[in-house]
């Protein structure tokens, strides 16, 4: 079997996965996932496991490398290489990031599953201060990742509620887990306060020149709130928050829903 290509078990109709990332397509729709996962988790020790797992631990290993040579993207490519191509940009190693993601949501097992988010995930936290900042390709291959495990965690769909055929003897996160996922939430949101820093100082460079034009005509006494600075603050809040929900009675954080008596 060709190593580039992924198991014949996973080769969903490509319809059915999530269009590609770029900057200028985004439109803040809520995330896609692949329709129609593994109705049954692959059997532990089984080829088709020993199969699935040689084939992402190759994928993620090519990532990463790519993003150990994002420097040498340009230079390579004026040199017409045919190595291993690094990351130009974030956006690029997203799409990458979100092609495993859509491949772990279809295998339907969560023993393999959870483990090897938790591992991407961590790798978006790890990506993230190498590239130039690009905030909405960012919160929404963020947003994938708490639709997925907000998903597991529950045991059904976050935003369809339909049961997970995987998950039908219950919820598939141990606590141990749970406690890694929280941890990885509270990283991830740290990670992109700087990010979005980031890009707002790009953004002030830019507009400085405007602003002193401006500012001698404007009453600064009273610093006001932009709506730029209000919309990133509840992006921020947004990061992983089905996960959060999910995770709150479970973690001693605060209960979320109704409260009713045993």
């Amino acid at each position: 079997m060709d190593s580039s290509s992924p198991p014949q078990v996973f080769a969903p109709n490509p319809s059915v996965l999530s269009p590609p990332l770029s900057e200028a397509s985004l439109s803040g729709a809520p995330p896609q996932l692949p329709a129609h996962p593994r109705q049954h988790p692959l059997k532990p020790g089984s080829t088709k496991e020993s199969t699935f797992i040689r084939f992402l631990d190759q994928d993620l290993l090519k990532i990463q490398r790519r993003y150990a040579l994002r420097d040498e993207a340009e230079l390579r490519a004026r040199q017409g290489s045919h190595q291993v191509q690094g990351f130009k940009n974030f956006p690029e190693a997203a799409k990458e990031i979100e092609k495993a993601v859509d491949l772990l949501w279809l295998s339907g097992t969560p023993s393999l599953q959870v483990p090897y988010l938790l591992t991407i995930a961590s790798l978006v936290v790890q990506f993230l201060p190498g590239f130039t900042p690009a905030p909405k390709t960012t919160l929404k291959l963020l947003d994938k990742l708490d639709l997925v495990f907000a998903s597991l965690l529950r045991g059904r769909h976050a935003e369809t509620d339909e049961e997970l055929p995987s998950c039908q003897d219950g919820r598939a996160v141990s606590g141990t887990e749970k406690v890694r996922i929280k941890s990885l939430v509270e990283q991830t949101r740290r990670c992109i306060m700087e990010t979005l820093s980031k890009a707002d100082e790009v953004e002030d460079e830019e507009e400085e020149e405007v602003w002193n034009e401006t500012v001698d005509e404007m009453d600064t006494n009273e610093p006001e709130i932009s709506e730029e600075d209000m919309e990133r603050e509840l992006r921020i809040g947004q990061v992983y928050e089905r996960t959060l929900s999910e995770l709150g009675d479970v973690l001693g954080g605060i209960p979320i829903g109704i409260i009713t008596d045993p």
